[in-house]
């Protein structure tokens, strides 16, 4: 039986020491002199990581005219605000807002670059709304959205989606609709276009299983060239769409307010939803389902640490998560040492999930040779 011996070292970098030495200094308070888009980038933190062009921001009083307000008349009010001094004020009893975006496209291609379309919504109490792209009598993307009460909530279109990556010569209407007649005052602000187009993890240069994890629009696509590719709806298009909570070399994880609620996606081929395994990399998965059925025997040197029997994916107290397909352990001290024993052969990329490390780099060697996947946790774990 093949055996090998893993040794994590923990190394504090000499820079880290500096840290305390400096503090960070708070935002200056937002300007009505401003200009628009600087003031967006300080109170959104999305909007100062992708580029955005603000179409409407009701400073003016020509502003209203690009709006189009069913059973009733909008107007600029100075009461309240998302950026700027003003917002445009939609009064109880309307039944729809249009925002003519051709008017405000015109000489310029549609959609160009942008991904996302919409526009800041302030309402006192809870209220539902369905927001469409409209273009030439149909309805291209509609969502039903919920607005809290007492915040300003974007609500956008993944026109990215809608267009299905078409460019046009004349864009439709962004329009927001009400089920029944509004109730209480709405207010509209920042009619926005943005590109959240972005890779978020990209390791192809990587020997072996290198992958990336995209974004563009309401959507991420996670792909290992020649083995998988998934594309996953986000939480902003459907109920029970996907919301990315990690993102790293060794592993994406997705959950969601429906059923399944989890998603584990590895760059190695390997999928958990709702902890059932499913092999993405078919070159490879009566392997992968080997190892996933017959976990590897873990031995933690005792003066560095313990397997973890507990945890809540744990189906038989063996150290291995069958929900999340890691094995689970607990570090004591800032080395960890232990033997891995497979029951399998080859065993191809396990995952070990570290608790209790120290803040840091972490040097990990087996057998010597030094190993450089590693990814640590906002939380502090390690993988």
């Amino acid at each position: 039986m093949f055996k090998t011996s893993l040794r994590l070292l923990f190394r504090l970098p000499a820079m880290i020491a500096l840290a305390g030495c400096t503090q960070k200094s708070p935002l200056p308070p937002i300007s009505a002199a401003e200009p628009i888009g600087l003031q967006m980038l300080r109170t959104e933190a999305q909007l100062s990581r992708h580029p955005f062009l603000t179409l409407l921001g009701f400073e003016r009083e020509t502003d209203s005219v690009f709006v189009r307000v069913e059973r009733a008349a909008a107007s600029i009010d100075a009461s309240r605000s998302h950026t700027g001094s003003q917002s445009l004020c939609i009064p109880a009893g309307a039944r729809s807002m249009t925002v003519k975006l051709s008017s405000l496209h015109r000489g310029r291609a549609w959609p160009e670059n942008w991904t996302l379309v919409g526009a800041y919504f302030y309402a006192e109490k809870p209220q539902r709304l369905v927001v469409s792209y409209e273009e030439g009598g149909a309805s291209h993307a509609s969502y039903h959205v919920a607005l809290p009460p007492g915040r300003w909530t974007p609500v956008l279109v993944d026109i990215a989606a809608a267009l299905a990556g078409k460019t046009t010569a004349d864009a439709g209407s962004l329009r927001y609709s009400f089920e029944s007649a509004l109730a209480q005052n709405l207010w509209c602000d920042d009619v926005i276009e943005m590109n959240n187009t972005g890779t978020l993890i990209d390791t192809l240069s990587t020997p072996d299983i290198g992958w990336t994890v995209r974004e563009r629009g309401f959507r991420y696509t996670v792909e290992r060239p020649g083995a998988f590719r998934l594309t996953l709806t986000g939480a902003e298009a459907e109920q029970q769409g996907w919301r990315l909570e990690e993102a790293n070399e060794i592993r994406a994880r997705f959950s969601s307010a429906g059923r399944p609620a989890s998603r584990i996606i590895y760059a190695s081929g390997r999928q958990y939803t709702d902890g059932e395994f499913r092999a993405l990399d078919a070159a490879l998965a009566d392997r992968l389902a080997a190892q996933d059925a017959a976990p590897a025997r873990i031995t933690v040197a005792p003066d560095t640490g313990r397997l973890d029997r507990n945890s809540a994916g744990d189906a038989n107290n063996d150290g291995y998560s069958e929900a999340t397909g890691a094995y689970q352990i607990i570090a004591t001290g800032p080395r960890l040492e232990l033997e891995v024993s497979p029951t399998t052969a080859p065993l191809l990329h396990p995952v070990l999930e570290i608790r209790g490390l120290p803040a840091g780099k972490v040097l990990t060697s087996m057998e010597g040779k030094l190993l450089e996947r590693t990814a640590r946790l906002d939380d502090g774990r390690v993988l």
